[in-house]
Parts: C-alpha cells; structure tokens; sequence
C-alpha cells in the first residue's frame, strides 16, 4: 500500500492557494481520486489531524479517524474537546487542474500558513506546517530521539 511521505516546501498565493507537488498527487490518484476527463477536480478534505496539526485527507482516512473519535466516551470532556476541534476545521477542498487547493482562510490564519509552508507526508495524510512549526517540531524531534533511544539503553543495560 502506497503512503504520503517526503516534505515539500511550497508557497502560500496571494489567493491563498498551494501547488501540491506532483509526488503527492499521484499518491491521492492511486487511491481512486482519478482524473477521468481533465476537468474533474480531486476531492478532499481539509481538517486538523489527531496530532493537532492541519491536514489533508482523502475522505476515507477522514472517515477511519472520526469512526475511532466516536468509539470513545461520548460525554468525558477532553474527547468532547477533540471531536468538536476536528469536526469545526473541516473544510472540503478540490484540487484545481493545476493541482493547486485553495487553503481555508480562517484556519489558516490560525495556523500561520502564509509564505512558504511545509507539506509533509504522514502516511495516511498530508500536514500543512508553517515554517516556524516546521523548525520547532523538527528541533523537538531531536530531543525525543535522543530521549528515547537513552531510556532504551538503559532498559536494556
């Protein structure tokens, strides 16, 4: 089975628009999101992820991680928290014949998708990063290798 990954800068249009790279498109095609004239757009979703980050999904993996949201306790008031964060993101985008998908305003804002952003591959999906979460999350990943192959040694030791 294929998966999104590599990272890709891009830049944020005046129209608050993103080229997604061709690496990426041809995962979503793979996954039955076909061109059959030229003119049908790609249909996707747009919407925070479980990791907190803006994402884009193909309705399916969309759907697989609400179907493991609504598993959990209905009432506890962090997962009330999580689904209503999620399900207040979401967005349907189309990628154009340039492959390009207009970014939602509002939550891009949020995020601080302008100029040039991140796409990255997260198997399943594709996160949009700002450069700055980019920079801070790759500095952090540091830290929790580092962390966890330390405990494994000394586990192991």
């Amino acid at each position: 089975m294929e998966v999104l990954k590599g990272m890709e800068k891009v830049r944020v249009d005046d129209r608050n628009r993103i080229a997604v790279p061709s690496k990426f498109i041809e995962y979503y095609r793979g996954e039955g999101y076909k061109r059959s004239d030229g003119d049908q757009p790609i249909d996707l979703l747009i919407s925070v992820d479980l990791e907190g980050k803006l994402s884009i999904f193909t309705k399916n993996v969309h759907d697989e991680m609400m179907a493991f949201l609504e598993k959990k306790p209905k009432y506890d008031p962090v997962w009330m928290e999580i689904r209503s964060v999620i399900r207040s993101s979401e967005e349907d985008v189309k990628l154009d014949k340039q492959n390009r998908m207009k970014i939602p305003t509002t939550i891009g804002g949020f995020y601080e998708l302008s100029g040039e952003i991140v796409l990255q591959g997260a198997g399943d999906r594709l996160q949009l990063l700002s450069m700055k979460k980019w920079k801070e999350t790759m500095s952090n990943f540091e830290g929790k290798i580092a962390t966890a192959f330390g405990n494994l040694g000394s586990a192991q030791g």
